[in-house]
């Protein structure tokens, strides 16, 4: 459901199974359909103990607000049902905290454990799932497609049904994910067929969705237009910016911090959706995107170097976008119009691409990846002025020339910073 789907492709295989029943069993069925046996059998749920794990990312008061709403929100969904909350549980948001305290909650004989998370979730290698795969038997349920809701994660360790609500549940409105957690409280056992085959969501009668409300069901986050390429955009400011001496991201450009300069370039382009990656100083970053039209993903692993950031923008991309941007932000100059030039330059009707910008020659970022290669994708290296790059891709790369070296510019050290500050001073 709400997916996009080309023509002829296949979606589903049908295979009817014609089954072998006995005559007594036959003789059965009729028996009870005939209204001398009956068909529903009403049992009383087993009253069952919650605890809620609260990770923390912010630490502030606006995280606490945010655990409050989401609780009140849960317990009111829930208050028909036999279930008691008797302990609450505080960790930090990390791979090795979560696990820990999973285990001591898990040992405490909690029929069921809540996870509260203080950062949102989605990737196959955010926190919580590898803090679950670390820990726990089962992941029966990793997500609600039909919503676009990827953080909602149902897990099982031992006879404990553990599960995680989504960073934003306080503001969902969901009839989906109210009936998924109730099936969880009702269950004795949980099985991954039980969520296979979620039910669509439903709407009221007369009620028509927005381009924006279908975009949000597909989950790809964009407004729909026949017209555009399928094209996202992952702007890289995860960086710890070690050779400025200083987070280089956060540098004030005439008011505004340096990487939103990228980051609006992309939104103001026909690229859709566009992701920010987040790592170092994740917070001071974030709080500079509130109220912008992009998707944050922040990856704990950014120490480790841009390749895992590219790898969860990559991974977090909805199925129907055929490539993506890759936007370092500290490109402060680039502009959607160039943006705009790289993404024409894609040819719809061929597979493996890579589309590199240059200037007389010189292969610069934004570099744009087809799906076809993503598992290989990359940024152009800082030193690519005095080393071949990419040579393995040159059947199928594109370059994309500008004639204004100043748009692909990269800030790298302080004096690089001090001169664009210089030039707004002197503007």
């Amino acid at each position: 459901p709400y997916q996009q789907v080309k023509a002829g492709e296949v979606i589903a295989i049908l295979q009817t199974d014609y089954p072998l029943i006995s005559q007594v069993e036959i003789d059965k069925i009729l028996y009870s359909i005939s209204g001398n046996d009956a068909l529903l059998q009403v049992m009383q749920l087993k009253p069952q103990n919650a605890a809620l794990l609260y990770t923390h990312f912010y630490n502030t008061p606006e995280e606490d607000n945010k655990f409050t709403t989401t609780v009140q929100k849960l317990i009111t969904e829930v208050e028909h049902l036999p279930i008691e909350f008797n302990a609450e549980y505080n960790t930090a948001h990390n791979i090795k905290d979560i696990t820990d305290t999973l285990g001591y909650a898990v040992g405490k004989n909690h029929d069921i454990v809540f996870i509260i998370c203080g950062q949102r979730s989605g990737s196959k290698i955010d926190t919580i799932r590898l803090a679950l795969k670390n820990f726990v038997d089962d992941i029966v349920c990793a997500n609600i497609p039909q919503t676009g809701i990827s953080d909602f994660v149902v897990s099982t360790r031992r006879d404990v049904k553990i599960v995680c609500l989504p960073y934003e549940y306080d503001e969902l409105h969901s009839s989906l994910i109210k009936r998924l957690i109730l099936q969880v409280v009702a269950s004795d056992k949980l099985l991954a067929i039980n969520f296979a085959h979620l039910p669509n969501a439903n709407l009221p009668q007369g009620m028509e969705l927005s381009i924006r409300e279908q975009a949000r069901l597909s989950g790809n986050g964009a407004e729909s237009d026949s017209n555009q390429n399928n094209i996202a955009a992952i702007v890289l400011a995860a960086g710890c910016s070690r050779r400025a001496g200083m987070n280089k991201l956060l540098a004030d450009i005439n008011g505004t911090p340096l990487f939103l300069k990228a980051v609006h370039a992309a939104i103001r382009s026909k690229a859709k959706p566009v992701y920010v990656i987040t790592g170092y100083q994740n917070e001071k970053i974030e709080k500079a995107l509130e109220n912008l039209d992009v998707n944050i993903l922040h990856n704990p692993s950014f120490r480790s170097g841009v390749k895992t950031s590219i790898m969860l923008g990559l991974n977090s991309l909805p199925s129907n976008c055929k490539a993506a941007l890759l936007i370092p932000a500290d490109m402060p100059n680039v502009t959607e119009r160039f943006l705009n030039k790289m993404i024409k330059s894609y040819n719809q009707n061929a597979k493996e691409q890579l589309l590199v910008a240059t200037h007389k020659g010189t292969k610069h970022n934004p570099v744009l990846w087809s799906r076809e290669l993503f598992k290989q994708a990359d940024i152009v290296p800082e030193d690519a002025n005095i080393r071949v790059i990419f040579p393995q891709h040159e059947d199928y790369t594109t370059k994309v020339e500008t004639s204004n070296k100043n748009i692909l510019l990269d800030v790298t050290y302080r004096g690089d910073i001090e001169k664009l500050q210089s030039k707004d001073n002197e503007a």
